[in-house]
């Protein structure tokens, strides 16, 4: 009978496949999070606009307030974030993509909207800028933002 395993040979393999297995299982599957809650202004609910949050890599992920100030944004990957928060404008409804997909555009953005437009600082607009941050945590989360 042939052995498949000889000692020899299963003991350079297998040192090497456990190193690396947890190498690849680690590799594709990326934790992420859901996180929602409420956007408020001075205490109360900002009853529109778009949250962003930035985080080390990859693109900014958006999502709608809704009309009680509540958001959810799913799939974050896990880690810090840094968080824009945007009033709807009225140039918003003509625009395909109301936030921009890239960091550095945001200034862009926000220098297209006019003060009297927004009910909020300008400067929460900027995720680089707003000083609003959160550490994301694989699984379900609550996170509520209040402005000032």
């Amino acid at each position: 009978m042939k052995t498949i395993c000889s000692p020899k040979r299963c003991g350079r393999v297998l040192p090497l496949l456990l190193l690396t297995l947890p190498l690849a299982i680690g590799c594709g599957s990326q934790s992420k999070g859901t996180v929602s809650g409420t956007v408020t202004y001075q205490g109360n609910p900002l009853p529109s606009g778009f949250v962003t949050f930035v985080g080390e890599k990859g693109a900014p992920l958006h999502t709608e307030i809704q009309s009680n100030g509540s958001y959810r944004m799913d799939n974050v990957p896990v880690g810090p974030v840094k968080i824009g928060v945007r009033p709807k404008s009225g140039s918003d409804k003509l625009q395909s993509s109301p936030m921009p997909r890239n960091p550095k555009d945001f200034a862009k953005a926000k220098s297209a909207m006019t003060e009297s437009e927004s009910p909020i600082p300008p400067k929460y607009s900027d995720p680089n800028k707003s000083e609003l941050t959160y550490t994301v945590t694989k699984g379900t989360q609550q996170h509520d933002i209040a402005l000032k």
